[in-house]
Formats: structure tokens, C-alpha cells, sequence
């Protein structure tokens, strides 16, 4: 994970934060924004937009002004650049790296940000050879590496979180880096724990819509029928939309198709992209289910879902049945 520089003696002349999550991305740009502040305080700080940029407007950002005789000139957008406004930043760290201690004290710093496409990353490559230092962020493309995140989340805190606790965030939150980071961030103002427990996180996530899915998917699959519906029909008093609760209970059947798949060994849990503790919560519930009993349920959320996106339909109705099917095992009705 990228980590801002903190001090005078590790702010780079120009440093590129490069790629990864685009949350991320924007918070570390950030973070060394204010570093570079803080080594400088007197600084000006001045956005320039490399899309509408050029060499000039560049050059004036980064020269001594009446305000101040050095600034924190900060580029969001680096991808757009064109290539004189890139000359003109390799000039500029040829300049001013002159110490290994990171940039000169009396020179302006940059800080671009690049969302790690194949736009312009010749430009990052050709400013890294030039001099700068390049921030890579990491892409949060998986459970594992999102796990990783909501821990070190907590760290930053100095706090720590169970794993069920940590499982649950990333399940309910999943790659809205944003509000990942920022329930993280609520759960430690709020509670002194330590660490923060599942039980203690379902306090905050019982209020997101997912979290409600989940509820009535495991009602039913604890073949509380009765309970289900009902969770299910205040899941909509609430104003939940159906498709939202059709998604939340096909991703607790897709999980249970994943671990019977394991099971029978006709795939391994790297190749299902399978962490562990999902993979023994649903092991666990996937137990005394046949392969004709999960279709059939899956098939019901399929029309269930269809139900939902036709003006006609009555998914609240396909929704039901489902559900009921569901606890059932998918079992059909004994007359």
C-alpha cells in the first residue's frame, strides 16, 4: 500500500501516484499533499489540470510568485497530459532532485496523480527515468486483498478487528473502497473495543440494504421459513428494492455452489477465488443440500429476478416463493 511521505527529508521534487483503486488512489494523492505542506508550510498550493495545461502554466505554478517562493502544485489528472506539459515536469525534476534527501528546500514539490491506464503511461515511465518517484497504489481487485485493507484500516487507528468482523465488512461493502474505509474509520470513533468485534459491526450494518438480504437468506436457510418472509416483507417496508434482495440471497446460493463444486472436486477454492472463512460458512450450510435442490432455488431467484425487472411482475410474490423454497432445500411441496 502506498504511504505518504511524512516529512521534509522523504518529499520527493515530483512524485507520480500511480494506479490502483481509484479511491485510493485519490487519498494518497492527498497524504502527500499534506505532508508536502507540513515540510513546508509557507508553501501555496496550486491544482493544475494537465488536460486543459501547458508548458507555461506549468512553469509559472512551480516559480517563486508574490505569495509565496515555493508551492505544492498538485496534478489530478496526469493520464491527459500532453507531451510539452510533460517536458516541461521532466525539466523541472532535473532540477530540483538535485539531493538524495528528496526535493531541495527551497523549491517547489509536485504531486500527479495517474489512474493507471495505458493513456499516458509512457509519460509515468519517462518521468520516473527523469527522476521522480512513483507511488504505485494498490488495486483492490479481490476479497483477499480488501481483507488485507479493512485490517490495516484498523491499524491506522491503532486498533484491530476480528476476522468475522473483517469478513462481514468486506461481504456487505465489498469494492466501495469509500465506504469501506470510512465504516472502518466510524466503528473506532464509536466503540472502545479492542478489537472490534462481528457483533459490534452488525450494529452499523444492519442498516445496509445487503446486510438485510443476507438476513433473510440465512433465516431461510436455517429453514425458518416463517421468519424469512417476514424479514423479507420489512426488507421491503423499509423500502429495500427487490432487486437488491434478489442479489444478496443469489451471492449466499452462488457461495454454497462454489463449496458443493469443491466438494465433489470439480474445482479448488483458488480457482472459485474462495477465501477460507466463506469457504467454511458455506461448506457448513450447503450440508444435506442435493445439486437438484440448488438449481431449483437458483432458479427461482432467476425468476424472482426477472419479476423484479418487469414493470409487470410481482417480485415481492417470486420473492416469497423463493425464500420458502429455499428453506425447504429446494424441495418441492408434500401434498
Amino acid at each position: 500500500m502506498a504511504q505518504a511521505a511524512s516529512s521534509a527529508t522523504n518529499v520527493a521534487s515530483l512524485t507520480v501516484v500511480f494506479g490502483g483503486d481509484e479511491y485510493l488512489n485519490s487519498r494518497t494523492l492527498k497524504a502527500l499533499q499534506q505532508a508536502a505542506v507540513r515540510a513546508n508550510p509557507e508553501a501555496e498550493v496550486i491544482e493544475v489540470e494537465a488536460s486543459s495545461a501547458d508548458s507555461y502554466e506549468f512553469d509559472e505554478a512551480v516559480s517563486p510568485s508574490l505569495l509565496s517562493n515555493a508551492a505544492v502544485v498538485v496534478i489530478p489528472d496526469l493520464q491527459d497530459a500532453a507531451e510539452e506539459f510533460i517536458d516541461a515536469m521532466k525539466v523541472f525534476v532535473k532540477e530540483t532532485s538535485g539531493s538524495k534527501s528528496g526535493a531541495l528546500a527551497d523549491s517547489s514539490v509536485v504531486i500527479a496523480a495517474h489512474d493507471g491506464s495505458m493513456k499516458g503511461k509512457k509519460y509515468v515511465d519517462a518521468l520516473k527515468k527523469a527522476g521522480a518517484k512513483v507511488e504505485q497504489v494498490e488495486k483492490l481487485a479481490n476479497d483477499r486483498s480488501r481483507l488485507a485493507f479493512v485490517r490495516q484500516e484498523f491499524r491506522r487507528y491503532g486498533r484491530t478487528v476480528q476476522e468475522p468482523a473483517a469478513q462481514q465488512l468486506v461481504a456487505v461493502l465489498g469494492g466501495r473502497t469509500a465506504e469501506l474505509a470510512a465504516m472502518c474509520q466510524q466503528l473506532c470513533f464509536d466503540f472502545d473495543e479492542n478489537p472490534i468485534s462481528l457483533a459490534t459491526a452488525m450494529r452499523y450494518l444492519d442498516d445496509a440494504p445487503e446486510v438485510t438480504g443476507f438476513a433473510v437468506a440465512d433465516a431461510a436457510l436455517e429453514g425458518r421459513a416463517a421468519q424469512a418472509v417476514l424479514k423479507l416483507r420489512q426488507a421491503i417496508k423499509r423500502g429495500m428494492e427487490p432487486l437488491a434482495l434478489v442479489g444478496a440471497i443469489a451471492s449466499k446460493l452462488r457461495s454454497m455452489g462454489k463449496a458443493a463444486a469443491i466438494q465433489a472436486g470439480k474445482a479448488n477454492a483458488a480457482e472459485l477465488r474462495m477465501n477460507g472463512w466463506f469457504l467454511t460458512k458455506a461448506t457448513q450450510q450447503v450440508r444435506g443440500w442435493s445439486s437438484e435442490g440448488l438449481g431449483a432455488c437458483i432458479e427461482a431467484l432467476a425468476h424472482a429476478d426477472q419479476e423484479a425487472k418487469s414493470s409487470s411482475g410481482d417480485p415481492v410474490f417470486a420473492l416469497e416463493q423463493a425464500v420458502e423454497l429455499i428453506a425447504r432445500r429446494g424441495r418441492p411441496l408434500v401434498a
